[in-house]
This record gives C-alpha cells, sequence and structure tokens, in this order.
C-alpha cells in the first residue's frame, strides 16, 4: 500500500469514509491503485534517487552524532564535577557548625607578628565561599548542565532537519526546524540569563578573588528578637556597628555573617572583603600590612 507522497514524500492518511489517501505535507490526495501503477512503471528513477538521498542523510547523521554525543558527554562530566564540590562544600558547612563565636583578637596592646598575607585571606575565603556559595553555585551550573544536554541535542536535530530539507526539499522538515530553533534559543536564553544572574550574585571563586582590604574601628554586635503579634511570632535582627569615616555606621547582617564573619571583640580591624562582600574581619593588633 502507498504510504509516502510521491510529490513531497510526506505521509499519507487513509481517511475513514474516503477512497482518496490524502497527504499531511502538501495536502495531495492519491488513489492507490491507480498511484502505485505509475509509481511502478513511470517512477522507478525516483527510487533509485530516493536511495542516493537516504545515504546523504545518513552521511549527515554520521557526522552530527559523535560530536553531539562529546558534548553532551563535557555536560556529564561537568555535572559530576560540580556534585563533588557540592560534597566538599557539605563537608565544610558540617566542619564549622551552625555557629562560631570566634575571637581573633589578642588584646589592643599585643604588638602584630604575622603579616596579612594573600594565603591567608585565600584559605579562610575558601571556607566562606564553600560554605555560603558552592552550594547554590553547584545547583545552578548543574541546572544550566541539564539544558545544555537538551539544547545540544536540539541543534543536532536542527543540522539534521536543515541537510533533510535541501536534500528532501519536504515542507515538514522546514516545519520541524522552525520549532527546534525556538526550543534552543529558549533553553540558551535561559542559560545565558541564569548565569548573568549567578555572576551578580555570587562573588569570585577563591581561585579568581581579589582582596579589598579597608581599616576600621569595630564596636561589636548584637543581636535583637522581636514579636509580632500579627504573625504570632518572634523575629531575631542582627546587626553591628563600627566607625567609618569618623562616623559611627549601625549595620544589619545575616544570621550567617553574626556567626562567622564578625567577632565578638571590639577594636581595630582590617574588613576584608571580595566584589564588595565582607567575608572576614582581622584585627591589627594580630596581623600586619
Amino acid at each position: 500500500m502507498l504510504e509516502k507522497c510521491p510529490k513531497c514524500g510526506g505521509h499519507l492518511t487513509d481517511e475513514p469514509g474516503n477512497e482518496y489517501l490524502v497527504c499531511d505535507d502538501c495536502g495531495e490526495m492519491y488513489l492507490p491503485e491507480v498511484e502505485e501503477t505509475r509509481l511502478s512503471v513511470e517512477d522507478a528513477p525516483k527510487i533509485v534517487d530516493q536511495t542516493v538521498e537516504l545515504k546523504k542523510i545518513a552521511t549527515v547523521k554520521k557526522i552530527v552524532y559523535p560530536i553531539m554525543i562529546a558534548l553532551m558527554l563535557l555536560c556529564v562530566g561537568l555535572i559530576f564535577y560540580e556534585i563533588n564540590e557540592y560534597s566538599n562544600a557539605a563537608d565544610v558547612k558540617s566542619s564549622i557548625g551552625a555557629y562560631s563565636d570566634f575571637d581573633d583578637s589578642t588584646g589592643p596592646d599585643s604588638i602584630p607578628d604575622k603579616k596579612l598575607t594573600d594565603e591567608i585571606m585565600r584559605a579562610d575565603y575558601e571556607e566562606f565561599y564553600a560554605s555560603r556559595y558552592q552550594v547554590v553555585t553547584t545547583i545552578v551550573i548543574i541546572a544550566c548542565a541539564l539544558v545544555g544536554i537538551a539544547v545540544i541535542w536540539i541543534i543536532s536535530m536542527i543540522v539534521i532537519e536543515i541537510a533533510a530539507a535541501r536534500i528532501f526539499e519536504r515542507p515538514k522538515n522546514r516545519q520541524n526546524i522552525r520549532l527546534f530553533s525556538g526550543l534552543a534559543a529558549a533553553g540558551t536564553l535561559a542559560i545565558i540569563i541564569t548565569l548573568i544572574i549567578m555572576g551578580n550574585m555570587i562573588p569570585s571563586s577563591p581561585k579568581h578573588a581579589k582582596f579589598d582590604i579597608v581599616t576600621k574601628e569595630y564596636m561589636g554586635k548584637k543581636m535583637d528578637r522581636t514579636f509580632s503579634s500579627l504573625e504570632g511570632r518572634s523575629h531575631i535582627h542582627y546587626s553591628v556597628k563600627y566607625l567609618e569615616d569618623g562616623e559611627e555606621v549601625d549595620e544589619g547582617i545575616s544570621e550567617y555573617k553574626y556567626h562567622h564573619v564578625y567577632p565578638s571583640k571590639k577594636g581595630e580591624y582590617y574588613f576584608v572583603s571580595v566584589d564588595g562582600k565582607l567575608f572576614h574581619l582581622y584585627p591589627t593588633s594580630t596581623y600586619r600590612r
């Protein structure tokens, strides 16, 4: 029985109650008995041509599929790498615990005996980055890699459909190209936007960190608890005070910074940050520049 349209190669549908076969792509109608007889007598050369065309599209697939698989494997490798980073970050968070009321200060009259080097700051920043940002970074990158795998597959299908459209000249291939192109563009745009947002919200990794050091007079930290009758529960507010340009600054901070960044002792400290995000205070009584 005739299955493909002799004109465009599209699928022929046998509609109920209709003796004609209708092409899904171009809409041509055929009488099966008449068309099969005509094809067997008149269109024998076309069968040979179709065999050549199928060989051409098979060659395109032999080129596209290995490249597609290689790129997908790279994405899978990135996923496993990020899973390992996630595991390391979980170990760091477990080791530092939920609370760490640390004190680096050795007293206001002590003489600094340590130089504040990049190695010291980078080691502390690695811990800070792992406990604060690595988990989020890992999740985002894994999600982007998964979307990337889908985009790679879609782009591969687009290449194959473009080749098929040129070889077979079927309208259905052009429709598929438009559909796949829209999906590929949407996936690529989602990855780009996500990475831009992550780049603006998350500071540089420890490997690329550049440290900004400012000396300030630290005046201590404070934790206040307020009760909301409307919500029926209490809220905890964390804040710190320090002198900046001779003026007292009262700044609200997160619970993490309260327990892991700001010490209990007051005094003069080096406030060290990366991309504007503070991660550690070093007492000037212990460290020298």
